[in-house]
């Protein structure tokens, strides 16, 4: 337990949140543990913060729904002096290892081994995303977090066109984020990461890792519109389904090229969360999920969305090491634009529709509006002829300009090109200097 409550009132929340992130950024001890860490933060006399931070080798987001269901039991039936505990586990971590060997024969296994290696071959090793800053063989693996919200309107448009297309809010969202990343890249081959639960059964209610990943990659075809789009990646999305294997073994059959510090087949992740709706509620306490801006990520973006009453919410959660938190904000915004351009024109053809802003399109027209008025009843030559023999003369002018390159390019193989112009001629060079008029 640690008081906060001596803080200024117009900082407190902020020392709350800065001291949450900081400590989910301090590494485990594997060997000698715990795999935990928990404590309960004091705002103000009403206000507490219930901190949780538990390593993901002994917990899973599955997990949250069973811990919080049984800490509110416990925890009510103690406030009223009923001394009864949860009910007795049906299945171990050690049940879920006999039934993972026994859920695929030989044959079956050696089937979903063909379909990834058909499904995965070729798939392109990285992202070609416009990364801040280059990506190198060592990151801190931190991470920050920014929540957005969609609109209650929006959120009620994606439910109907989801119905329409007979498929989950889940794999609409998924399809829409598939053509935002194929018009920041420019390609149609998209792998994004999914986690699943990987329970078998309704009953395993055993806190644990068990989390597995589909490397889901779909192909967007900018001829096409939403709609049809949503169904195509929805159905394939279900063939993934049917054909189960865990992740490293899908890595080993295929063996694709590896880089140092690039995940295998996906760089971004995205987690539909549906055990968000189930509230801490400890007698007539009731707890509010918060977003904590500091935290890790393993690859360079994650999405998690969920429903929240009538709006769909979410964090995107990033890389540090490769984006400037205003490349984020700009993302979401053109999330937000394109979740609601595509929803006002399902039929139309998805290259036709733009997820740039007004006021970005306006900025954009506006420096690319070169033209400048010249006379329409003369030549370039009789317009020249025109003019004084001073008014042509050329006057050289020398000036120096110091400057620094920081180009937005994803392949590290590229190399950066300086121009410096001397009195001798030009030259290129691999480094910043003086550029000299």
């Amino acid at each position: 337990i640690i008081d906060f409550s001596g803080f200024p009132q117009h900082i407190v929340r902020e020392e709350i949140l800065e001291f949450s992130g900081s400590k989910s950024r301090i590494p485990f001890d594997l060997g000698n543990g715990p795999l935990y860490r928990i404590y309960l933060l004091k705002e103000t006399k009403q206000s507490w913060f219930f901190i949780m931070i538990i390593h993901h080798i002994i917990f899973d987001g599955f997990s949250r729904r069973i811990f919080i269901q049984e800490l509110n039991w416990i925890y009510n039936n103690l406030l009223h002096g009923i001394n009864e505990t949860t009910e007795l586990l049906k299945y171990h971590s050690y049940d879920f290892v006999g039934t993972e060997k026994d859920s695929l024969s030989q044959e079956d296994e050696m089937e979903s081994i063909g379909f990834w290696k058909e499904y995965l071959k070729d798939c392109p090793p990285g992202l070609k995303f416009p990364y801040d800053h280059l990506r190198t063989n060592v990151t801190t693996g931190f991470g920050y977090k920014k929540s957005f919200q969609i609109s209650p309107e929006s959120s009620h448009n994606l439910r109907k066109i989801s119905q329409e297309c007979g498929t989950s809010l889940f794999k609409t969202l998924l399809s829409i984020l598939g053509i935002l990343f194929n018009k920041y890249t420019g390609d149609n081959d998209i792998c994004i990461g999914i986690p699943v639960s990987n329970r078998r059964s309704s009953d395993f209610k055993t806190m644990g890792f068990f989390v597995d990943t589909i490397p889901f990659r779909m192909v967007v075809n900018e001829e096409t519109n939403l709609m049809k789009h949503i169904i195509t990646s929805s159905e394939l999305f279900r063939k993934t389904l049917h054909y189960k294997l865990p992740f490293d073994k899908i890595v080993r059959a295929i063996n694709p090229e590896r880089i140092t510090g690039l995940n295998p087949f996906y760089q971004i992740s995205f987690s539909w969360l549906d055990n968000l709706n189930i509230p801490m509620q400890l007698g007539h306490v009731t707890g509010k999920r918060i977003t904590i801006p500091l935290g890790v990520e393993p690859f360079d973006i994650t999405f998690y969305m969920w429903e929240n009453d009538d709006v769909i919410e979410g964090e995107i959660q990033y890389n540090p090491d490769l984006f400037k938190p205003d490349t984020i904000i700009r993302l979401l915004g053109n999330l937000i634009i394109l979740i609601d351009k595509l929803l006002e024109n399902k039929e139309i053809s998805i290259k036709f529709l733009s997820m740039i802003s007004a006021q970005d399109l306006a900025l954009i027209e506006r420096i690319n509006d070169t033209r400048i008025d010249y006379p329409k009843d003369k030549t370039i030559i009789s317009f020249f002829k025109s003019k004084s023999p001073r008014a042509l003369m050329s006057r050289r002018v020398s000036l120096s300009v110091i400057y620094k390159v920081e180009p937005l390019r994803s392949d590290p193989n590229i190399p950066l090109i300086d121009i410096s112009k001397t009195k001798e001629g030009t030259r290129s060079t691999l480094s910043s200097g003086v550029y000299t008029i």
